[in-house]
């Protein structure tokens, strides 16, 4: 099952996710800041997080364009 993540503004991202197992929550956010392992100059201004709860396994895969972003 896909779900998108993130805004028109900002762009968006699809995430994929199959195969889970076990019972509870998956959450994907998107974090409007520099992600806090990089001390580069030069970064990307989002991050996405993806936390879960009761969930034992889960195949996961993002597409993401980067053609709408000025790198």
């Amino acid at each position: 099952m896909d779900f998108p993540v993130g805004d028109s503004a900002n762009g968006m991202t699809t995430f994929g996710v199959t195969n889970v197992t076990g019972d509870g929550t998956l959450a994907v956010n998107v974090r409007n800041a520099q992600h806090p392992n990089n001390t580069a100059t030069d970064h990307l201004t989002r991050y996405w997080s993806v936390e879960s709860s009761g969930v034992t396994g889960a195949d996961v895969s993002a597409y993401y364009d980067e053609t709408d972003d000025v790198v």
